[in-house]
């Protein structure tokens, strides 16, 4: 399928996509043709996948779309410390 702009009509379901293997800190992560995917539940692409930087192999990735709201997220107030 095409890198869509809104993922929202595809949440629970089954999908392939191709895109390029990146590994963040939030885990294993698919770039595109448009926001980042995160992989749910792995860590970090198997060896050979991602090679540093924004260098990683093109793979073609098949599951269930998930939406998930569970990181948090800080506005800072003006004159606070962040």
């Amino acid at each position: 399928m095409r890198w869509p702009t809104d993922w929202s009509v595809h949440v629970g379901k089954l999908v392939t996509i191709e895109g390029v293997a990146i590994d963040q800190k939030l885990g294993a992560t698919l770039t595109g043709e448009g926001e980042p995917i995160f992989i749910d539940g792995i860590d970090g692409w198997p060896d050979g996948f991602y090679l540093g930087g924004d260098r990683g192999k093109r793979v073609r990735v098949t599951g269930m779309v998930i939406e998930r709201h569970d990181l948090p997220v800080f506005i800072p107030k003006k004159g606070d410390s962040p």
